[in-house]
């Protein structure tokens, strides 16, 4: 039996999947695949590296969104992203993707080239800082004589590379768009419209998955995180408690 794991993008959404995998781990579901973006990548890279749910639970409660942040008025953001390189460093040091305990793969954007990556050699820190540099909040990254940026917006669930396998568990931490009128604000009118766009692209990827893998048990794990937005760092906790509670439901239900 052959199990994939899929944790997909959303900022502090992605905490979510912290939860989840404390309930694989009590039902003994063990990913023999794992992919991720952004959010998705930086929680997935830990555990395919080693780190157990509760080792990243324990990182959470320490964080300090400051760790985090270095802004910078020159370039392509507003933050620099090196001290979020820093604490990945700390914690998988050089490790290549070939030091992990799992097979692991980060996605990310290429918009020069008009092409999504879907990375799974060379440096993982180096992975998945491209793959969390959220567009005009981080720096484009140098990667590869390229320049990287987040790719949930395009791909928030990175299903394509996934190898063959029995059963697929796809953890979705996105939103759905919210209705407009004339009074909506501008920037409120603009997010409305960039999760219709990556709605319709999620669904595409989802059917073109379906179809390739038709005899695959598909379980979709949605915690109840939209009053989140992607840097809303509030309430940690609560985030990794709605992803365990929605990854209960599901598989209480569906066993893979």
């Amino acid at each position: 039996m052959t199990t994939s794991l899929v944790l997909g993008s959303g900022g502090v959404r992605g905490l979510a999947h912290v939860g989840v995998l404390h309930v694989l781990e009590e039902h003994g579901i063990e990913p023999d695949v794992i992919t991720g973006s952004s959010a998705g990548a930086i929680i997935g890279g830990l555990y395919a590296a080693g780190h157990t749910p509760s080792e990243i639970t324990q990182l959470i409660d320490d964080f300090n969104v400051y760790d985090f942040i270095d802004f910078t008025n020159i370039g392509g953001g507003i933050i620099k992203g090196q001290k979020a390189k820093v604490f990945l460093r700390e914690q998988l040091g050089n490790k290549t993707f070939s030091d992990l305990e799992k097979p692991f793969m980060a996605n990310a954007l290429d918009i020069n080239n008009e092409e999504i990556l879907y990375i799974d050699s060379g440096d993982v820190v180096d992975a998945i800082h491209a793959s969390m540099a959220i567009p005009g909040v981080f720096k484009p990254v140098p990667y590869d004589e390229r320049f990287l940026l987040d790719a949930g917006y395009v791909n928030p669930l990175p299903v394509q590379p996934l190898p063959e396998s029995d059963t697929i568990i796809l953890v979705e931490v996105g939103r759905e768009p919210d209705t407009i009128d004339e009074e909506t604000r501008f920037h409120d009118v603009l997010k409305q419209f960039f999760l219709y766009v990556q709605g319709n692209l999620q669904r595409d990827h989802l059917a073109d998955l379906e179809e390739d893998q038709p005899e695959a048990n598909i379980v979709r794990i949605a915690p109840e995180t939209e009053q989140w937005s992607i840097l809303s760092f509030r309430d940690l906790e609560e985030v990794i408690s709605r992803g365990r509670t929605a990854a209960e439901q599901q598989l209480s239900d569906n066993q893979p």
